[in-house]
């Protein structure tokens, strides 16, 4: 069973994603770097970590943050790809 039996969705990676860029916040950090939670022995697809990553991102830009630059990093270029069509996705409904 992949992760242990431990279950990782789009959700679990928002909540991850939330709780670092909280811990940015508190450090005053200009600059992080997410990689694709939830992708490697979890199994997450990088269309739902892309996607929880974004909604997280989303909701914490709606507070005073200290950042400046978030970098999502893909491990192939085929997952670079498939964020990419994420981002595009979400900016053509915006």
């Amino acid at each position: 069973m992949k992760g242990g039996g431990l279950h990782v969705d789009q959700d679990v990676v928002k909540q991850a994603v939330i709780g670092a860029l909280e811990k940015a916040k508190v450090h005053s950090l200009e600059s992080i770097s997410i990689p694709a939670i939830g992708t490697g022995v979890y199994g997450l697809s990088i269309k739902d970590a892309v996607a929880g990553t974004l909604d997280a991102i989303e909701q914490h830009s709606k507070r005073v943050t200290s950042l400046k630059h978030i970098r999502l990093v893909m491990y192939s270029p085929e997952d670079h790809e498939a964020a990419a069509r994420v981002f595009r996705s979400r900016l053509s409904k915006a």
